[in-house]
């Protein structure tokens, strides 16, 4: 696995977490953008849809187009991953303890 392929693995794990601990689930664009970035993730807002669709496609996030924004909302599925219950090829595995 390459070290892009790592980085990625492991931002999208950081997104189904952040997901999943909020209120309703759900985090627009922009909002993920932020976060992603306060916690060292500083990616572009073509890079935050690429992983939303990529989420999207293998059914851990579903995607809604608003206007000027996009929202996610982490799947059941998504939030098994989120907590590491169930794997998948792509998305990081959380450590111990989550």
């Amino acid at each position: 696995m390459s070290f892009s392929d790592l980085q990625a693995a492991h931002r999208r794990l950081l997104m189904l977490e952040l997901l999943a601990e909020d209120m309703d689930y759900a985090i627009n664009n922009r909002t993920m953008k932020s976060e992603l970035a306060a916690r060292g993730e500083g990616v572009s807002s073509d890079l935050v849809r690429a992983d939303f669709d990529w989420l999207q496609e293998m059914g851990l996030i579903t995607v809604e187009d608003l206007d000027v924004i996009t929202v996610a909302r982490i799947t059941t599925r998504g939030h098994d991953v989120a907590k590491g219950y169930a794997t998948v090829k792509g998305v990081a595995r959380p450590g111990p303890g989550v």
